[in-house]
């Protein structure tokens, strides 16, 4: 089973901030912190994986599972 499939599995298509920062072993502040900054290619990684549904804001869980599996969280 790949990054993906675990990924999808655990937590479904979409993820939110608190699922996003438990993967990536973060605090949900720090998250949103290094999030708004958008200097580092980490955040600009995860920026493209986002998706706003109304005021909600999830990640792609297969776009995590690229950037998780290239090494660069």
């Amino acid at each position: 089973m790949d990054t993906n499939e675990r990924l999808v599995a655990r937590f479904g298509e979409l993820m939110t901030y608190p699922q996003l920062a438990e993967l990536l072993k973060r605090s949900i502040t720090g998250l949103r912190y290094s999030m708004s900054k958008q200097d580092s290619e980490f955040s600009k990684e995860l920026l493209v994986a986002r998706v706003k549904l109304g005021h909600r804001v999830y990640f792609r869980t297969d776009q995590v599972a690229e950037i998780v599996d290239r090494g660069r969280a």
